[in-house]
């Protein structure tokens, strides 16, 4: 799937969101973190690997978990900060799980609670959810004003 065009959220902001949805498979983390790579350019931003990471983390569990059909990424710019969501079609709310160090995997959302300047997860139409995190990031010179 493409990516839908630019879209505003709220007819009063003025901050533009980006959105990809891309098919739910085992390449959907490599097309999310090439999107918020061009996406936090195209806002205005450096520096992206910490939000290249955790947009990989939260797609990599909506693939596995959710079992949705696609998955949706959304990139927002909100003054120096940079909003990324992952939403799925699954409205089980995924909780993070305990620490242990033997473990493979399940980090993904120790790695958001830990990187990230603020997180959450939001209920979506009752029917999925958002995992969401903001990171600040240095501006520069936005592409899209």
């Amino acid at each position: 799937m493409a990516p839908t065009p630019l879209r505003h959220i709220d007819p009063d902001e003025t901050d533009p969101e980006i959105v990809l949805i891309v098919r739910s498979c085992v390449l959907a983390p490599a097309v999310a973190r090439a999107f918020v790579r061009s996406g936090v350019a195209l806002l205005g931003w450096t520096e992206s690997e910490d939000a290249v990471l955790l947009t990989s983390e939260a797609v990599s569990n909506s693939v596995e978990h959710a079992h949705s059909k696609a998955v949706e990424v959304s990139l927002r710019r909100h003054g120096r900060l940079v909003r990324v969501g992952v939403t799925d079609d699954d409205p089980i709310v995924p909780e993070m799980a305990p620490l242990d160090p033997t473990a493979v995997g399940g980090f993904g959302l120790r790695l958001i609670d830990l990187l990230s300047d603020e997180w959450g997860i939001e209920v979506v139409k009752g029917d999925g959810k958002c995992v969401w995190f903001e990171i600040a990031l240095p501006i520069a010179t936005p592409a899209i004003p």
